[in-house]
């Protein structure tokens, strides 16, 4: 996700609250490592200024999807999410279980994707091989009628990724993003 106009440096972004920066900004955009399945809205502010999050260029901000609630107790559920594409042998499989009753919630997800290089329009091989893995782990809790408490994992994994055009490839690198948010509604 890019703004026209600015720099990676000039963009602060947030997912649920939490500062999200990139694990190498040569190559890699601060959110590329979320699961575009786990996302519930992207606003974009451009800036220069934002009540919310202060000084700065632009802002993107990232919320994540919430934990499920059951009015009559305990109720759980799933998902499950296979994508196969022909050209390059990509993959993506998504799993999650989730569950909650009327004052709490929680989520557990792990994705598994991959594939090799694809070949392009002209016939040739373009290098973009990967292979990546995350989990995700959400938990909310209702602490009173108008207040909750949120807490946010995600894990990614990836290793044996081929950069078209670049120098160097990337045979490991790993992210852990943690977030906890306290809100509190006046009706």
């Amino acid at each position: 996700l890019r703004v026209r106009g600015f720099r990676f440096s000039q963009i602060r972004n947030h997912v649920h609250g939490a500062f999200w920066t990139p694990i190498r900004p040569d190559f890699d955009s601060p959110l590329s490592k979320i699961d575009s399945s786990l996302i519930k809205d992207v606003v974009v502010v451009k800036g220069p200024y934002s009540v919310r999050q202060g000084p700065g260029f632009s802002f993107i901000d990232i919320e994540l999807q919430g934990t499920d609630r059951n009015e009559g107790g305990w109720g759980w559920g799933g998902r499950s999410a296979a994508i196969f594409d022909t050209n390059g042998d990509q993959f993506n499989f998504r799993q999650s279980v989730s569950g909650g009753d009327d004052t709490q919630g929680i989520r557990i997800g792990y994705a598994e994707r991959g594939g090799v290089d694809y070949e392009s329009g002209a016939g040739f091989l373009v290098a973009s091989g990967y292979h990546s893995h995350d989990w995700d782990l959400a938990y909310s809790w209702d602490t009173g009628p108008d207040s909750v408490l949120e807490f946010n994992y995600q894990r990614v994994d990836q290793t044996d990724i081929e950069l078209p055009a670049q120098y160097f490839d990337v045979d490991f690198l790993a992210a852990d993003g943690f977030s906890l948010r306290y809100t509190e509604e006046c009706l």
